[in-house]
């Protein structure tokens, strides 16, 4: 079973209703709530959508939105060697290479984002969720 990690964009392209990302990033959801992947995404992906989910929900319905992504989806631990990587790295910037070896550490297969280009130095495969859809 494919294991991807899932980046804050596509993530809030689904909360957030946002065409036309919309559709490619909830095929990729509904494929990870139905099991046939595995998702995985960070703690810093979490507060990300926070910040983000804030301004148009209620803290309730945050809470909510939140609660439901976690039934499908694993939380990538974000640790001392994790932090320790991304500082010591080669990454323009320090969010992205924190969530890339966060990643790495998790063992994925991919990554899934709409900014690739944030993931220039990855050595693992990665996908926009259109693209990722067009493989499987």
């Amino acid at each position: 079973m494919k294991r991807l990690f899932i980046d804050s964009d596509i993530l809030l392209d689904v909360l957030l209703d946002r065409p036309p990302h919309f559709d490619p990033a909830a095929a990729l959801l509904n494929a990870g709530f139905s099991k046939s992947i595995q998702l995985y995404t960070s703690g810093l992906v979490v507060s990300h959508m926070i910040y983000f989910l804030k301004d148009v929900h209620k803290y309730n319905q945050v809470k909510g939105l939140l609660n439901s992504l976690l039934n499908g989806i694993n939380i990538c631990t974000i640790d001392h060697s994790v932090i320790e990587a991304a500082l010591f790295s080669n990454w323009k910037e320090l969010e992205d290479a924190i969530q890339y070896f966060a990643a790495i550490q998790a063992k994925v297969d991919a990554i899934i984002t709409r900014n690739k280009k944030d993931y220039k130095l990855s050595r693992i495969p990665v996908y926009t969720a259109a693209e990722w859809g067009s493989l499987t």
